[in-house]
């Protein structure tokens, strides 16, 4: 089972997504769809993406995937992703956010 999440800037409040199977090309495509489906309804025009270096964040596949759905809203429209990477490695040790630790507590199998 993989468990995605979205953190919301302008409400606060946090969405949780399961899907079955593992956190892989075409499963995170589905989330990034619905996602930017959900935004859409909502009137926003952007997502900001801010991602760390899991091989399903940064396979060719996703990548392709976000290009193709940015080139495809340039034409005709809709809700642009934003990709903002996480270094590699933190300039020190930061612990989790309490919405963090929160949204890891509630997925069975998250550390």
């Amino acid at each position: 089972m993989a468990c995605y999440g979205v953190l919301r800037a302008d409400t606060g409040g946090m969405t949780l997504r399961f899907a079955d199977g593992r956190p892989v090309g075409r499963v995170t495509e589905d989330f990034l769809g619905w996602v930017c489906r959900e935004l859409a309804a909502e009137g926003k025009r952007v997502l900001a993406l801010v991602w760390d270096d899991a091989s399903w964040h940064a396979s060719l596949r996703v990548r392709e995937w976000v290009e193709a759905h940015n080139a495809r809203v340039g034409r005709e429209g809709g809700r642009a992703i934003r990709v903002c990477r996480l270094p590699v490695k933190a300039a020190s040790p930061a612990p989790f956010s309490s919405r963090g630790r929160s949204a890891r507590s509630g997925c069975a199998g998250c550390p």
